[in-house]
């Protein structure tokens, strides 16, 4: 029927929605978050590599291909952002 695949196309639609709310709101809320937790140099550092894989996407999207630098810098900025996020929680 017409009216289930209406749903499914606003199902899709919501998540995609949400996924890029997340990709985007995350990192700067993890940045603000560890700048209010008084660490300046891993609110730097985390806003940083964010910045840097914005770049490198955007580059490679622009040139139709992905390269290995823009998964060494997400998969750089995942890592990063993950260990200081346990380092400041545990003290």
């Amino acid at each position: 029927m017409k009216i289930f695949d209406w749903l499914d196309g606003i199902e899709v639609t919501i998540v995609a929605i949400v996924a890029a709310l997340f990709l985007v709101l995350g990192p700067l809320f993890i940045t603000y978050r560890f700048a209010l937790a008084q660490r300046p140099t891993a609110a730097l550092l985390t806003g940083t590599l964010w910045l840097c894989c914005v770049t490198a996407c955007v580059r490679d999207l622009r040139r139709q291909r992905l390269s290995w630098v823009s998964g060494g810098i997400l998969a750089l900025w995942l890592v990063t952002t993950i260990v200081l996020g346990f380092v400041i929680t545990s003290v």
